[in-house]
Formats: structure tokens, C-alpha cells, sequence
């Protein structure tokens, strides 16, 4: 239920949330490991968990956006995309590296290479499905779609926000960006040319992004209860949905109706692990194990495809056996969490430090009063309280605003 007029409050961080990252990236692990190692392909809708990750990413990044437009009145693109560069670029140039190191003896250098132009530049989603193979990298073809919402929604919402009925506006281009979605998978649904085109690309995707960003603007700054059992159920869904065969890549029903269906779903217990976050499905999505996995959640999808190709390589099959599938798996974890503690969190800590020194004002330096000069009007002292309520405005070095 919601009930308008509440007063909005920052998000902060929601430990189930790491908890559904968590629950998307199981999905897709189990959905890979029965494509190259011995586990029992027994989750054909696990590739359903990068919907959920994009329903999750609408939804984070519209309300924090909109938290900050809160807080502050503006929204500093310059310091969004510097973060997500932090997050996003080191592990990537990473993989990217060790990528080329592993096939650098298999393919011709000049195919690797434009691989990895197109993965680097994010183009997976619209070369992939209709122009060339990208090969081992194809699996980029999602952070292409994130990295092209993360290119335009940012700036639209900015512009609707500084609107009088910005949130309305932001709402039907939401609108917009699921029918075009929904129309084009229905329309091409059933065409053997455009077949991998309803499945990768960006134009045909990205109703499960604006599904999310739909629901960060319908609830900020409203009171919102969602009624456990139906967070519960949402969980259920979602678990369900992984294991279902008509839910498989590619199918009419996951196409048609699963797509829609998980969206709604993974909406619905978002907005229940944010309501109620310390009841019902809250409780066990915020276990330390699972939020540790949701943290580390980006890392094992940039590995895992690379450390089964690899096996695949060492033991000359097309599917390994259970040693085969083990060492991957300890290879991924490994590279993960070294990739995590030694190099995506120094560099997005270091990214956040000099955000904040640049956010710090100029201060004035005061001069003892001497005779025959002008006292000067102390300055109000600097917190991050003051900064955050609007209460200190800080003077530009010249003293000229």
C-alpha cells in the first residue's frame, strides 16, 4: 500500500539488496556451470537473474539520483560517472587482459582484439545480434545494455526532475521505454533472422531497467507497505522461475510473458525488502553469506565464462567433469576476490575520497583584527550535517557568488 505525503528519506544502504544480487548471479552461475561443467542443467531459466539485475540497477540508480535531487536540489552527473567508471572499468580491463592472455594462442590477434573493442566499448548488445560473433565475450551484451541506461537515463531524469511535473514526465518516458521493448520482442519473437536481436540487444531489453526506474518514481517520498506474503511469494517466483524448461533462453513464454512477469516480480520484493527490512524475505537475503555473494556479484559474472573456457581448454572437452567443474570454480572465486579486495575497492574508495575533497567548499582564511581594519563575520562551522539540511553555503575562493 502507499500513502502519499511521507517524507522522503535517503535509501541508505539495504544490505537485502546485496542479498538479491546474490539470488540474480546463483541463477546464472547454475545456467553457465551446466553449459561447461558437470552440474545437471537443471535451471534453464537461470539466465532470468540478468533481468533481475536490471530491474534492481532501474530501481537503485533512480532513487539515489532522486535522494541526491533531494538533498542538494541538483543531481552531479560528473560525480555519477566517475563512480561508475570506479565500479565498473577495473575489474573489466582486468578480465579484459587476462582474456586476451588465455585465447591470445587460439584465435588470430586481429580477431581478439576487435572482441575486445567491441566489449570495452560496450557495444555487445547491438553488434552481437545482427552485425558479427563477438565470441567468448559475448556475455558482455549485458553490461552494454546497463551502460547505455546508465548513458541516458541519468541526464533525462535531471531535466524532468528540474520540471514541475518532472516525476510524471520521468514516468511515461518509463512507459515508452517498456512498450517499445514489449512490442519489439512480440513482433520479432517468432523471426529466425531477428531471433538473437529479442534476446541481447539494448531496444529490445530494457523494459526490465525501466520497470525498476518506474517503481523508484511511483514510491520516493510516498509511505510503502508491501504485505510479507507477497514479498514472499515474489521471492518464491523468482526461485521458480529458474528452474522452469518454458522459461529457457529464448522461448516464446519467457519472451512473451516471463520477461513481464519476473520484472513485476522482482519489483515486488525490492520495494518489500525496502519497506520491511528487517521481516519476512528481508531476513534471509541480508545472511552474511549471501550478502557477501551479492557484493561480489559483478566479479563472478566477468569471470565465470572464462575460467570454464579455460577448463574447457585443459581437459580438451566441451563439458568437463566434476574435477574439471570444481577447479573452475576455485579459479572464479580466487580471481574474484583478489580482483574485489585488491582493486575494486581500492579504487573505488580512492574514487570516493577525492569526490568528497573536491565537494569540500574554500574556506576563508581570518585575520586577527588590527586597528583601523574591518572585522570580518566568522564562517559557520562545516559538517556534514549542515552540508546535507542546506545550511551552509559555501563562499567561492575570490568571495564573489
Amino acid at each position: 500500500m502507499l500513502s502519499p505525503g511521507a517524507p522522503a528519506r535517503d535509501l541508505g544502504y539495504q544490505p537485502a539488496l546485496d542479498g538479491v544480487r546474490a539470488l540474480a548471479i546463483i541463477g546464472v552461475l547454475l545456467l553457465h556451470l551446466s553449459l561447461w561443467g558437470a552440474v545437471p542443467r537443471v535451471t534453464p531459466g537461470g539466465h532470468l537473474g540478468v533481468a533481475v539485475f536490471f530491474v534492481l540497477s532501474g530501481y537503485l540508480i533512480t532513487r539515489l539520483l532522486m535522494d541526491e535531487h533531494v538533498r542538494s536540489g541538483r543531481v552531479d552527473m560528473s560525480a555519477f560517472y566517475a563512480r561508475r567508471a570506479a565500479r565498473l572499468l577495473p575489474a573489466l580491463l582486468l578480465l579484459l587482459v587476462v582474456h586476451t592472455l588465455v585465447w591470445g594462442t587460439q584465435r588470430p590477434s586481429w580477431t581478439i582484439a576487435l572482441q575486445i573493442a567491441v566489449g570495452l566499448c560496450y557495444l555487445t548488445s547491438l553488434v552481437h545480434p545482427v552485425i558479427f560473433d563477438v565470441g567468448g565475450l559475448s556475455w558482455t551484451w549485458s553490461l552494454s545494455v546497463e551502460e547505455h541506461f546508465y548513458l541516458f537515463w541519468p541526464a533525462v531524469l535531471r531535466r524532468a526532475l528540474a520540471e514541475p511535473r518532472g516525476r510524471t514526465i520521468a514516468m511515461w518516458c518509463c512507459g515508452g521505454m517498456i512498450a517499445v521493448a514489449v512490442t519489439l520482442r512480440a513482433l520479432l519473437n517468432d523471426s529466425a533472422t531477428w531471433h538473437d536481436f529479442v534476446y541481447y540487444s539494448t531496444p529490445a531489453r530494457m523494459d526490465a531497467l525501466a520497470v525498476g526506474c518506474l517503481a523508484a518514481l511511483a514510491t520516493h517520498g510516498r509511505r510503502l507497505t508491501v504485505p510479507v506474503p507477497l514479498a514472499w511469494a515474489a521471492f518464491g517466483l523468482l526461485v521458480v522461475s529458474y528452474f522452469v524448461p518454458a522459461l529457457g533462453q529464448g522461448t516464446r513464454v519467457m519472451n512473451l510473458l516471463g520477461l513481464p512477469l519476473l520484472s513485476v516480480a522482482t519489483v515486488v520484493l525490492i520495494l518489500g525488502l525496502v519497506g520491511r527490512p528487517d521481516r519476512g524475505p528481508a531476513r534471509l537475503l541480508s545472511a552474511r553469506p549471501l550478502v557477501h555473494i551479492g557484493k561480489i556479484s559483478y566479479g563472478l559474472y566477468l569471470w565465470n565464462l572464462l575460467a570454464g573456457q579455460s577448463m574447457r581448454m585443459v581437459f580438451g572437452e566441451s563439458r568437463t567433469g566434476w574435477l574439471g567443474t570444481v577447479l573452475g570454480l576455485a579459479l572464479t572465486l580466487v580471481a574474484v576476490e583478489l580482483s574485489y579486495w585488491c582493486l575494486e575497492r581500492p579504487v573505488l574508495r580512492w574514487t570516493r575520497h577525492r569526490l568528497a575533497a573536491r565537494r569540500q567548499p574554500a574556506h576563508r582564511v581570518v585575520i586577527p583584527r588590527q586597528p583601523g581594519v574591518e572585522r570580518r563575520t566568522p564562517q559557520p562551522a562545516v559538517t556534514p550535517a549542515t552540508i546535507g539540511a542546506g545550511q551552509y553555503e559555501p563562499t567561492p575562493v575570490g568571495g564573489r557568488r
